[in-house]
């Protein structure tokens, strides 16, 4: 049992403190009945199995649970994702609070453990795209992350302002009708369901169905 200490998994840089853990040793594997610990004013607990290197372990492997509420997106540990992944988060530009579920799945031996799967809550967020640079705040829904695809769920922009720089950030089409309609307040954007899908030498294509509340 461990108390009142600090940790920081060089594989995911997310410094806990106020680590309180309860774990099992045998000689192939760590049993990790409990660990919670803090992150700023964030919670997270996990809990599962952790492979040593030994002969027949090449790798640290990790089988663990992790649930995080009111979680601080920072660049530090979002860094650390799945290569496609962080890509994403970097052209997003994401800021806020999020609650977090995921089972992470690490060099473990066959069989022993589920698929990676992270489910993001939004809870509130703001978002820059690259490619759109017009700044998303209030953010709510679900994104949820495998292996090969990213799914958004019942994602809600409540109140965009409409300006002339959300018609900068159109393109093509989208922003000829945009000016041509001259519209003034604001407007909300729905996203009830939308993927993407991506392989390792794939760039990805998306499919998504939502709309925009004026």
């Amino acid at each position: 049992t461990i108390k009142d200490a600090s940790l920081v998994y060089e594989k995911l840089p997310l410094p806990l403190t106020g680590v309180f853990a309860r774990a099992k040793l045998t000689p192939d594997v760590v049993i990790l009945e409990e660990m919670r610990g803090q992150n700023g004013e964030g919670t997270v607990h996990a809990s599962g199995y952790i492979w040593p290197i030994t002969d027949r372990q090449e790798q640290t492997g990790l089988c663990l649970t992790i649930q995080a509420r009111e979680l601080e997106l920072k660049e530090q540990w979002l860094g650390s994702l799945p290569e496609k992944a962080a890509k994403v988060v970097e052209q997003v530009h994401p800021t806020g609070r999020v609650n977090i579920d995921a089972q992470l799945n690490r060099n473990t031996p066959p069989q022993s453990c589920l698929d990676n799967r992270v489910v993001v809550e939004c809870l509130g967020n703001g978002l820059t795209y690259e490619q759109f640079p017009y700044s998303v705040e209030n953010l709510t829904g679900r994104i949820i992350l495998v292996d090969g695809r990213v799914t958004l769920e019942d994602i809600i922009v409540p109140e965009m302002v409409i300006t002339p720089q959300l018609a900068d950030a159109l393109s093509g089409s989208a922003r000829q009708f945009v000016l041509g309609l001259e519209p003034k307040g604001t407007l909300e954007v729905r996203i009830d369901h939308a993927v993407y899908e991506y392989g390792p030498d794939d760039p990805g294509r998306v499919d998504f169905g939502g709309e925009v509340r004026f």
